[in-house]
Order: C-alpha cells, then sequence, then structure tokens
C-alpha cells in the first residue's frame, strides 16, 4: 500500500491508501464530492477522500456507500464460495444486456490489440493459416480470374450495382462448412459482405429485405 500524508487530509495526518486510488488521486484524476452530487450527476461511484471503517481510502458506492477495495473484496470471496451461481448470473446479464456487452468487448479488445499489436498479428496468422487448412475445395487461379471478370457487377445480397468496388464473397461461410468453389462465390457490396460476417446468408438476405421494405 501507499502512503499519503497531508495534502487532501488535515495536516499531520497519514492514511493508508490502495496503490490504485493513489495513482488516480495525485493524476488528480478523481474530484472530491458528497454522495448527493454524485447523484445529481448520476454518476456510479463518488470520492470523498476520507477512509472507511477498514481503512480503505478509495471510490465509494453511491447506492450503498460501500468503499470499492471492500465490495472487491467481498465479491471475490462470494465468488469463490459460490463458482456456479457467479457463472449463471454472468451470463444471464449478458443474455439481458447483450448489446452492452458487445459493446464493451469491442473497446476492449480494441484497447488489447492497440497494447499487443505482435501477439494479436501471430493470433491472427495461425487463425488465417487454420482456416486455409479447413477450407474445402479448391479453385485454379484462371478459374477465379474468369469468374471475376464475368461476373455481374450487382450485389447478391441487396442489388445494387458496384463495379468499382466489389467484395468475392463465399455465399455460405467457410466457417460454417462452406466449399471454396466457383458455386459457393457470389458478388457483394462491400457493406453487405462485412456485414453478413458468418452468419446465415438466408437470414441475413431477410434481414436486408426487412430494411429496404422499412426504408421505402
Amino acid at each position: 500500500m501507499d502512503v499519503l500524508t497531508g495534502g487532501l487530509f488535515s495536516p499531520n495526518t497519514t492514511r493508508t491508501v490502495h496503490p490504485f486510488f493513489c495513482g488516480l488521486i495525485m493524476d488528480k484524476c478523481i474530484h472530491i464530492m458528497t454522495r448527493s452530487v454524485a447523484r445529481e450527476l448520476g454518476i456510479t461511484y463518488y470520492f470523498t477522500g476520507r477512509p472507511c471503517k477498514y481503512g480503505h481510502i478509495a471510490t465509494r458506492n453511491v447506492k450503498s456507500k460501500a468503499c470499492a477495495v471492500c465490495q472487491n473484496k467481498i465479491w471475490n470471496e462470494w465468488n469463490k464460495n459460490n463458482p456456479g451461481v457467479s457463472a449463471a448470473l454472468t451470463k444471464k446479464w449478458i443474455a439481458d444486456n447483450f448489446e452492452r456487452y458487445k459493446i464493451t468487448q469491442r473497446r476492449g479488445r480494441k484497447k488489447w490489440i492497440k497494447i499487443n499489436k505482435e501477439k494479436h498479428l501471430s493470433y491472427m496468422r495461425n487463425v488465417n493459416s487454420s482456416r486455409r487448412e479447413k477450407i474445402k475445395g479448391n479453385i485454379p487461379s484462371l478459374m477465379y480470374v474468369d469468374f471475376i471478370s464475368k461476373a455481374k457487377k450487382i450485389c447478391h445480397y441487396c442489388n445494387s450495382e458496384c463495379f468499382n468496388d466489389f467484395h468475392v464473397d463465399h455465399f455460405y461461410p467457410i466457417s460454417k462448412n462452406g466449399s471454396h468453389s466457383l458455386c459457393n462465390l457470389v458478388i457483394a457490396c462491400p457493406a453487405c459482405n462485412l456485414s453478413k460476417g458468418a452468419s446465415d446468408p438466408y437470414s441475413f438476405i431477410n434481414k436486408i429485405n426487412h430494411k429496404l421494405i422499412v426504408s421505402l
């Protein structure tokens, strides 16, 4: 633990501060405020600068007034004693808040990739390598070029013209046991191909058609 003397507190006092919160305090990222002010601002946590009854100087929960360090200790202890219940609650929360969960995961993934660029590149190389090994079928280069030159440059999903900017898509995704053959290739606009991903092609077409009807 780090020790904070004076400063935010009365002179000649020494308090034990959790390392994480000590760093935030020193960087002036946490502003001292009352619980009532935090409620008015609509935030979940607030910081008083005073220690809890166990001596932790950390943010507090607006609803319970509980210190964040104490909450973490209680939660970790509860998780150890109730592993199955904790997993079930997590699954239920994800099911009830799936959109919010996706946004959080996406942010976390972007942050991780930014910090671990080399690991990410290595991982993607391994994924692409295993993906190529699982591909069923093979298309000779000349046949592939011939297909691209002769195929109508109209998106297979939304019927929009894409002469200068188009993707060649596997109608049945490779990840869902689709084959890498001419009969499984279609022309798609970039927007549709990126939106479709590895989803079921018929479900995606229904989704696109529904959007087009609504927009009309």
